[in-house]
């Protein structure tokens, strides 16, 4: 009897060391999902200076900052392309849309907006938007022609779609 009482005492520490063993594993596997982000909240504070610093960067090259209009004001936007198009043989064809995004970790702006109008005449808006008055980087230009038909006969017209790019203020 005292055999059989020993025997079922092994067995049950053999059991609670099994349990305990399952718990301990269980853990491990918990870790093992934890373990690459604990690492990263453990970068965390590095990346954020990091990217501070790259977004203050931009700031000082001054490609982002305009003096003259800001692009989270949509109606001063339109009004400064107004302005350059009358001077010019250009047509503003769609108002700029802001979206809001991520890229590479910081948050932009990215406007979008269309003409119609000579080569040159685009060429002169987007370098005066980009490196005159830094309004914002171009990051997209698509060009297209179309014939469209004006006072009984076709014309070929030039459309210009573009994509400015602008960080956010933090």
């Amino acid at each position: 009897m005292a055999l059989i009482g020993l025997c079922l005492l092994l067995l049950l520490s053999t059991i609670q060391s099994l349990s305990q063993g399952q718990k301990l594993y269980r853990s491990l596997l918990q870790w093992q999902e934890v373990k690459p982000l604990w690492a990263q909240a453990q970068n965390a504070p590095h990346e954020l200076v990091s990217k501070e610093a790259k977004l203050e960067e931009l700031r000082q090259n001054n490609r982002f900052t305009g003096e003259k209009i800001d692009l989270n004001e949509p109606l001063a936007l339109v009004q400064y392309l107004e302005d350059f198009c009358q001077g010019k043989n250009l047509r503003l064809t769609r108002l700029p849309e802001a979206i809001q995004k991520e890229s590479s970790g910081i948050a932009v702006q990215d406007t979008q907006f269309s003409l119609e109008g000579s080569l040159s005449d685009i060429l002169q808006l987007l370098y005066q938007i980009e490196y005159k008055d830094h309004l914002g980087e171009l990051v997209q230009l698509h060009l297209e022609t179309e014939y469209l038909r004006q006072n009984g006969r076709k014309q070929k017209f030039l459309f210009a779609h573009v994509s400015l790019q602008n960080p956010l203020a933090l």
